[in-house]
């Protein structure tokens, strides 16, 4: 067998690789512990020892969401230091943020400190914060992709662009708790409706996807980026709603999504969730 010839420039880029690697699991163990230390109880024994899928379901979004924010610094820069300065960097952004956001999802969606497996109410509210967590992690990434002029402009497009999504992914949430279409989503959840949690989690990912395209890519002008960025998020929010009204007409011709969310038909709302994300995958695809 004929052996390879490696020369000293590739192990130096696996060396590299490989510290990237353990930098970013560091990171992802980091938030995991802060956690562990934020929580009243015990999060290995709810998971893994009571087996607790409710708080299992939004720890696991959370993970994801972390993950999928740190991705984009896994890139090569200008050089080595340059890269692991942006990872450390971006990584400890990436866990202020998902850290500030728990809270934030206390008040807005339901309470994060699951302790009953079995409370429904939990479950459908694990269910729309894991998808939080992971819409988040989308917008965080993109707002960590991409160059700008200055380091400077750089850092404060960044923080803009990712408050800026964060806002748009609540708002619409409270905008879905009032739209007749979803016959009050936040309400049915919070009386734990699954289904609803499954409608309002695929709802938000999939506006987190079309954020992420939105976000995404080197700045190249405050007017021009916010105005791409206003347009993105309305009419994101729009073509959803159009897309729920077809699928009430084309595909789940059995009954509405109101009668979805109100008979808790969960694999019809998983249906919709899914084309939901299907659908902003395909938006996000287009080169525009």
């Amino acid at each position: 067998m004929r052996t390879a010839d490696y020369d000293p420039s590739s192990l130096t880029d696996y060396g590299v690789a490989a510290l990237k690697i353990a930098l970013f699991g560091a990171l992802l163990a980091l938030l995991w512990w802060l956690v562990n230390r934020a929580t009243r109880f015990d999060d290995h024994e709810e998971l893994f020892v009571k087996r607790n899928t409710s708080y299992g379901i939004q720890r696991c979004g959370l993970l994801l969401g972390q993950g999928l924010a740190m991705w984009p610094l896994l890139g090569s820069g200008d050089s080595v230091g340059s890269d692991i300065g942006w990872l450390l960097g971006g990584g400890l952004w990436v866990i202020g943020v998902l850290g500030l956001l728990w809270p934030v999802l206390d008040r807005l969606v339901g309470k994060g400190e699951v302790t009953d497996p079995m409370d429904l109410v939990e479950r459908s509210t694990s269910i729309v914060r894991a998808a939080f967590f992971v819409a988040s992690g989308l917008v965080l990434g993109a707002g960590l992709s991409g160059s700008a002029p200055t380091l400077t402009l750089g850092i404060v497009s960044t923080a803009t662009f990712t408050l800026l999504g964060l806002t748009v992914l609540c708002l619409a949430y409270l905008v879905n708790g009032r739209v007749p279409q979803f016959d009050r989503l936040s309400r049915h959840i919070a009386q734990g409706n699954v289904a609803a949690g499954i409608i309002a989690g695929g709802f938000t990912v999939a506006l987190g996807v079309v954020l992420n395209k939105a976000i995404a890519g080197d700045f190249v002008g405050w007017g021009g980026s916010l105005l791409g960025f206003a347009v993105t998020a309305v009419v994101a929010v729009i073509g959803f709603y159009a897309v729920s009204w077809l699928m009430d007409r084309f595909i789940i011709t059995s009954a509405t999504l109101r009668q979805v969310v109100r008979e808790e038909q969960k694999l019809a709302a998983t249906v919709t969730a899914a084309m939901l994300v299907t659908i902003a995958v395909g938006v996000a695809a287009l080169p525009v």
